[in-house]
């Protein structure tokens, strides 16, 4: 095609099949900017971009709105940062009590919500709004001020306003001054019956909806919810964990910390503005609850399934979310730390990939260069990549260890691995070996095929083989609890002892003596513990 047709059609790419989500503000604006020089036509105005690259907190929302119809969870009501515990319990019995009743349809509304909600006021607007032209500056003024008054009015849509409600029952401050304007399950049963809610109350949601930015993709995205999800899904999520420490926080903002300070001298400090309740400390206070009240939303919302438990990170939700809003021929590239499908606290994710047969490709990467700078050199990361749910791929492969971005290219690295070779290296948990080449692979691979598993349970699908090590589990030694048990190499001789230096086998005081390893020494026998 000539360069003029190409440009064309790359304008039309980007403004009709290019969606994205950013809780920065300013991250938004430049995806827009660089979208925008990519797919600049002469002789037209800029793609009109902001329905399809928004800002907004995407792991915070609503993302199925069948959610709704099972009421608010009592679990948003525990107590967080500046709450009163008291109030936290009468409001989690009210809404007890209202959610219950309201799945009985005892109350005059009931949540009907279980099938699909038909399309708001809101949403056909919005797909209105993109239907709009935009081949002169005209017509995409017209366009923006369109959009922007949609923006204004939609947090008024009844399914917008349940949405929020739902959501704003995590966040808000639960005291006694505030009670009265925190959501409950009453609440959205009135919405769901047509009625309206009192009108403080909604204010006070629509603002937390501004604050934390909401993200609703039934609602934002709702033409392409609607078809099933996204044909392809990318990112590179925040690996930080979902929570807000004082040294992290305070050490870049408050004047007179030293990164030399002990703990001690530090929460003096920090002390200090704590008392004199500085805007500073208020800010903190804000951040802290705001990273404990998304915590409890992904553990108790009943969006999450398989991030929901484990250490509260931000990637394991990311990639569900990935996961869920990609559509059944939706492909997925994810770059996030090797944990994902190494660590047990992720191990429903890594069985999920390791049984779907969707894994196509999984670089492991140290960062030791660093490929990622202001990263840890000892973290690895892992890059992703999923096929299809319709896709039924026999292998997947696998290069790990690797130190460049160029090591991927380099096909002696690379071997390939079976769903069933997967779950017979970790037939418990699921997650995957991070092994370094094929070789090692091979005779990993043929040691599990050959011997018997640790425990029965843990058997997987046409192993054919039983085990007879039927084992116990228990301490053997206390470090602390034992100790009296214990004898150094020099106590022994200063006390007459002897100790044979082949085996370190001897006697003392009449009793035999033994070696004692600790556990952390078995790593020295380990060819894979290459780093300190």
């Amino acid at each position: 095609p000539s360069e003029e047709l190409r440009q064309q059609c790359l304008r039309d790419v980007v403004a009709h099949c290019i969606y994205g989500v950013d809780k920065n503000p300013m991250a938004v604006e430049l995806c827009k900017v660089a979208l925008w020089i990519e797919a600049i036509e002469p002789g037209k105005p800029l793609s009109f971009l902001d329905a399809h690259i928004q800002c907004g907190d995407s792991l915070v929302g609503v993302f199925d709105p069948k959610v709704l119809g099972q009421g608010i969870p009592d679990e948003a009501y525990k107590p967080l940062t500046g709450d009163d515990k008291t109030i936290c319990t009468s409001l989690k019995k009210e809404n007890a009590s209202f959610r219950k009743a309201g799945q009985k349809g005892t109350l005059q509304g009931t949540l009907n919500l279980q099938g699909c909600p038909p399309i708001s006021r809101s949403q056909q607007r919005l797909q209105e709004i993109e239907a709009m032209p935009e081949t002169t500056l005209a017509e995409g003024s017209a366009k923006q001020a369109a959009y922007e008054t949609w923006e204004q009015e939609r947090s008024s849509d009844p399914q917008s306003l349940a949405a929020d409600l739902y959501t704003a029952a995590f966040f808000l401050p639960k005291t006694q001054a505030s009670r009265s304007k925190v959501p409950t399950t009453q609440h959205l049963l009135l919405l769901q019956s047509g009625q309206e809610i009192p009108g403080d109350l909604e204010l006070v949601v629509e603002q937390a909806a501004r604050d934390f930015r909401f993200f609703h993709w039934h609602l934002r995205f709702g033409e392409v919810m609607e078809k099933g999800g996204f044909d392809c899904v990318l990112g590179n999520p925040p690996w930080e964990k979902s929570v807000i420490l004082e040294k992290e926080f305070f050490e870049s903002r408050l004047t007179g910390l030293e990164p030399s300070m002990n703990k001690s001298q530090r929460s003096a400090v920090i002390d200090q503005q704590r008392q004199l309740n500085s805007l500073l400390y208020q800010e903190f206070e804000q951040a802290k609850k705001s990273a404990e009240a998304t915590s409890v939303f992904i553990r108790s919302s009943n969006r999450y399934m398989l991030s929901n438990s484990g250490e509260a990170n931000y990637y394991p939700s990311f990639f569900e979310l990935f996961l869920d809003s990609s559509g059944l021929r939706g492909s997925i590239g994810i770059i996030v730390p090797t944990g994902i499908v190494a660590d047990d606290s992720n191990k429903r994710i890594a069985t999920y990939v390791g049984k779907s047969n969707r894994l196509s490709l999984f670089l492991d990467f140290f960062n030791k260069e660093p490929i990622f700078k202001g990263v840890s050199s000892n973290l690895s990361f892992c890059l992703l990549t999923l096929c299809s749910r319709e896709s039924k791929l026999e292998s997947s492969v696998f290069a790990c260890k690797l130190r460049k971005t160029e090591d991927a290219a380099d096909h002696t690295r690379l071997y390939t691995m079976t769903s069933f070779d997967l779950r017979l290296l970790s037939p418990n948990t699921g997650t995957f070996s991070v092994i370094a080449s094929k070789e090692d692979k091979d005779i990993v691979v043929k040691l599990h095929r050959l011997n018997e598993y640790l425990s029965p349970d843990s058997l997987p699908e046409k192993s054919n083989k039983d085990s007879h090590w039927n084992p116990r589990f228990g301490n053997m030694f206390h470090m602390t609890g034992d100790s009296s048990m214990f004898y150094t190499e020099d106590a022994i001789h200063a006390a007459g002892g002897k100790i044979e230096p082949e085996d370190w086998v001897g006697s003392f005081d009449g009793a035999d003596l033994h070696p004692l390893y600790e556990s952390k020494l078995v790593d020295s026998n380990n060819y894979r513990y290459s780093t300190f």
